[in-house]
């Protein structure tokens, strides 16, 4: 998750215990209806959860779609690299150097015309995590772009499937 969305939730939460403490030692815990004591407590914490769960999907989104790449005409697409041309090494290789170094980022790059680029396959890394001197752990799924990326699927589950995949397509 990214540091600014880390801050903001630890800050989130330090109010929330601050709260938490004023709540009761204000006494406000003992009033006569149940709906005074506890409501605005437990609706606090219910929209501190609500809010962290929220972050965490939408970081978890901006991920996966900034490792997606388009692949077609020998080139590739990132949303944060870019359009770069495809080297006759294996597919899989350049996705790799593409996605790999990526954590966060906006998306800087606009998708080119249609006459520049058209992809033919969309490659979308739900799981990319390579430790120092281990192989990469990689997952997702290969996609057929025609008919708005709604296309044949294949899921892969490391390198080695997804090479063979780009290969067989």
């Amino acid at each position: 998750m990214k540091k600014n969305n880390m801050a903001i939730l630890a800050a989130l939460f330090v109010a929330s215990i601050v709260y938490t403490y004023l709540w009761l030692v204000g006494g406000y815990h003992l009033t006569d209806y149940i709906v005074v004591d506890a409501g605005p407590l437990i609706l606090w914490w219910i929209a501190l959860v609500v809010v962290s769960v929220l972050f965490v999907v939408s970081d978890r989104r901006h991920l996966i779609e900034s490792r997606t790449v388009y692949i077609g005409g020998g080139k590739l697409y990132n949303p944060t690299k870019g359009l770069v041309d495809a080297t006759p090494a294996p597919l899989s290789n350049q996705v790799a150097r593409t996605i790999a170094d990526i954590k966060h980022s906006s998306r800087g790059k606009a998708f080119p015309e249609a006459d520049a680029f058209t992809p033919e396959l969309i490659v979308r890394t739900t799981d990319y995590r390579q430790a120092a001197g281990e192989p990469a752990v990689w997952k997702g799924e290969v996609v057929e772009a025609s008919r708005g990326g709604r296309g044949n699927r294949w899921t892969f589950a490391n390198a080695q499937e997804l090479d063979t995949l780009l290969q067989a397509c």
